[in-house]
């Protein structure tokens, strides 16, 4: 099954530049005519009725503050998802690991707190993923947990 973006690409190579909500306009067309034809959707993004006429929330995340939308900037955009959208993981990756050495050595949330001067709340959070820490903490809680975080900065193979 194709994505929205798929779509949305292919629309782009056969139409040229559109404006961004014309693009959210034509996506939904192409929607609704297979769901009319073949009686299945195109692709699995949900549509939003908005004010101003349909929406895929997924398509305007990527494209928002967008006016003209052409080729280049669709693949620009999903880019930059794709980055960060990578980061995150990472990021979440690596609490979790911490987490799990944590409860492998047997150090509770209050050793944690006490030696990093925080609250016991704060560490509950943090594990739970409900918090955007500072760096300085995820080093402390390391510390902690008696492990080393090794940071590097590597090349994005989807830029040009």
């Amino acid at each position: 099954m194709a994505s929205v973006f798929d779509v949305a690409a292919y629309i782009l190579a056969e139409q040229g530049p559109v404006t961004h909500m014309k693009l959210q306009k034509l996506v939904y067309y192409c929607q609704g005519w297979h769901l009319a034809w073949d009686e299945k959707p195109l692709f699995d993004e949900p549509i939003e009725a908005w004010a101003n006429g349909p929406v895929c929330p997924a398509l305007y995340e990527v494209l928002q503050g967008t006016f003209t939308v052409d080729s280049e900037i669709l693949e620009g955009a999903l880019t930059n998802q794709h980055r960060a959208t990578q980061l995150a993981e990472n990021d979440l990756d690596m609490r979790i690991g911490l987490v799990a050495l944590r409860r492998e050595r047997g150090i509770t949330r209050k050793e944690v707190a006490e030696r990093t001067g925080v609250s016991v709340k704060q560490v509950k959070k943090f594990e739970r993923l409900e918090s955007d820490p500072r760096l300085s903490f995820v080093r402390q809680y390391a510390n902690v947990v008696g492990v080393i975080i090794e940071h590097r900065v590597v090349r994005d193979d989807l830029e040009n």
